[in-house]
């Protein structure tokens, strides 16, 4: 999703832009980043097992760490058992990179919903003209897997982050938004070998699945940043 552009097309692009909202601080400790619950219970168990061992109290200090020990572990558990809707956003948001980079038609398929709303600003000339317009998924994928397998072949691309907000109901324009997700991706194009940064806002919405189960299905792209001579932040 990081294209080689000219310099004039990176003119009013190059700020950092805002971030998406990550939903609240508790749901992503227990669920997604459980590192600093984990820390914060062993070491509130550890200082209170001391305190008691020091009393010489030695049987209910091993109690107080062994609980400490077990909960730690069950956030951890929790964590990787529970897939928050964030974070199943998040990777099908890295995957979207991935399958645009690779010019895998039948991923970029998979992924689209009925029509997808581009928003490229200045850049629009980057994707034939498209900027502002609504287009067809299957004449999106085309000129994708055309632009990435021709002229915007990468050597090297990497997802520098990628976050999610799925209580959105806001989006760019008027398109609907289920969810959006921002990623910030760094690639070294084939053909000028100028490092490029951009960062994107994605819209989605959940259509049905085969399965009968809601998948996510992209609707719209922003182009919020674009960065040439990059080393990513």
């Amino acid at each position: 999703m990081t294209l080689a552009a000219p310099a004039a097309l990176l003119a009013g692009l190059a700020q950092a832009p805002g971030l998406i909202d990550r939903g609240p601080l508790w749901s992503r400790w227990l669920f997604e980043q459980p590192w600093p619950l984990i820390a914060a219970v062993v070491a509130a168990s550890a200082a209170i097992a001391w305190r008691r061992n020091a009393r010489g109290r030695g049987a209910s200090a091993a109690v107080v760490m062994a609980a400490g020990v077990a909960c730690a572990g069950a956030a951890y558990v929790t964590s990787r058992v529970v897939q928050t809707e964030r974070e199943s956003l998040v990777a099908r948001t890295r995957a979207l990179v991935d399958a645009v980079v690779g010019a895998d038609a039948a991923a970029l398929r998979a992924t689209l919903g009925r029509s997808v709303a581009l928003r490229l600003g200045a850049a629009a000339g980057i994707a034939g003209g498209l900027g502002g317009a609504a287009v067809e998924p299957e004449r999106l994928v085309e000129q994708v897997t055309a632009q990435m397998s021709g002229p915007y072949r990468l050597i090297e691309h990497r997802t520098r982050w990628a976050r999610a907000d799925t209580d959105a109901r806001r989006a760019p324009g008027a398109v609907r938004a289920d969810g959006l997700s921002q990623v910030r991706v760094w690639a070294d194009p084939a053909q000028s070998r100028v490092p490029v940064s951009s960062t994107w806002l994605l819209t989605w919405e959940r259509l049905p699945g085969r399965s009968g189960q809601e998948r996510w299905a992209l609707r719209g792209i922003e182009l919020q940043s674009l960065d040439a001579f990059s080393t990513g932040w």
